[in-house]
């Protein structure tokens, strides 16, 4: 699908504007902050057709924009938790930092924070075909890897979880 007109790239949007908000929602668990990030990977995806790129996998570009922008977020709020810890004293930075968005957190997200936390490479492939419904090979051009590549991490990335919750 080439995304040459305004209409195109609504129709586009409308598709999967929420697909992107669940794939960064689930990474940081905040839904304002899941929000601006998602609108902004439509907006840097909408920069690139307006200036003339032929994109031959729009889905996995808009994809990989995302992606980018909750790493970039994260380390950006890393960076700042660190300055934070090193002017703050004892350990109360810690104790109030997830507990804010506990109840935002679902079953799913919890197991899914478990396995990034085991294993981050493995997670994200597991994640955008089982929550995203992306196909491997759209996977693969998200991440830069080959589709035989993804199926191996999704495959032991379900073993792993096997492997948690069958103690």
């Amino acid at each position: 699908m080439h995304l040459t007109t305004e209409k195109q790239f609504v129709d586009f949007y409308d598709k999967h504007a929420d697909a992107i908000f669940r794939f960064c929602y689930f990474r940081i668990y905040e839904r304002e902050l899941a929000k601006e990030l998602s609108q902004e990977s439509f907006c840097r995806l909408w920069g690139m057709v307006a200036e003339g790129q032929d994109i031959t996998y729009p889905k996995a570009v808009l994809y990989r924009i995302a992606r980018n922008l909750v790493i970039d977020y994260v380390r950006r709020k890393k960076e700042a938790s660190l300055e934070e810890i090193q002017e703050v004293s004892g350990d109360s930075v810690f104790k109030d930092s997830k507990s804010e968005h506990i109840d935002d957190a679902i079953d799913v997200s919890a197991v899914l924070q478990k396995l990034r936390e085991k294993n981050e490479e493995l997670s994200e492939p597991l994640e955008l075909k089982y929550l995203q419904g992306l196909q491997v090979k759209e996977i693969a051009k998200i991440l830069n890897l080959s589709p035989n590549v993804v199926s191996v991490r999704i495959h032991r990335a379900i073993k792993i979880l096997k492997g948690m919750y069958d103690n």
